[in-house]
């Protein structure tokens, strides 16, 4: 019982938080490869990002939420068409000081999302330090001041699930 109430006070914590952080976020867009994220006009989704043409007005607004908890993020690539995974996302601060776990379903193979991150981090200051592939793909990157694992694994039909995890390191 007590196990229960605690999960579900920590889901709802958790939603507050994000709810939080999302009030006091400025629109920015995500362009692999771009080094940096590019400045967004006026509420308009960026072009490629995360759309809902013809959806109900409930998907347009999760749609809207998640693409606001992505553009939280400024130091990871984020490819325009990924789907952020709420349920296993906890973003903890925005731009480059944030930390917590982001999950995306990308529409790209585990191989290609591999490469993608391999060949883009260091666009966004970060070092490969560790590499593994067994059934799927480990990443482990630093920077100054955090950490960042990467885990890319095959969608359940077809692209991929990444899981990413930032951290602070400890000096």
């Amino acid at each position: 019982m007590t196990r229960r109430v605690f999960s579900w006070l920590l889901g709802w914590s958790s939603f507050g938080l994000i709810a939080l952080v999302l009030a006091s976020c400025e629109p920015q867009s995500f362009q692999v490869g771009a080094g940096a994220p590019a400045a967004n006009t006026a509420g308009q989704a960026p072009s490629g990002a995360l759309t809902a043409q013809g959806a109900d007005p409930a998907s347009e607004q999760d749609l809207a939420a998640q693409r606001a908890v992505l553009e939280l993020i400024s130091d990871v690539p984020i490819p325009n068409d990924a789907e952020l995974l709420p349920a296993r996302t906890l973003v903890l601060g925005k731009g480059k000081k944030w930390t917590g776990r982001l999950q995306l379903s990308l529409r790209i193979s585990l191989i290609e999302a591999r490469d993608l991150y391999e060949r883009e981090m260091s666009n966004f200051g970060w070092q490969l330090i560790s590499s593994l592939q067994e059934g799927h793909g480990e990443l482990v990157f630093v920077n100054e001041q955090f950490s960042m694992n990467l885990r890319i694994e095959s969608g359940a039909i077809s692209g991929s699930i990444v899981t990413i995890t930032k951290s602070l390191l400890l000096n």
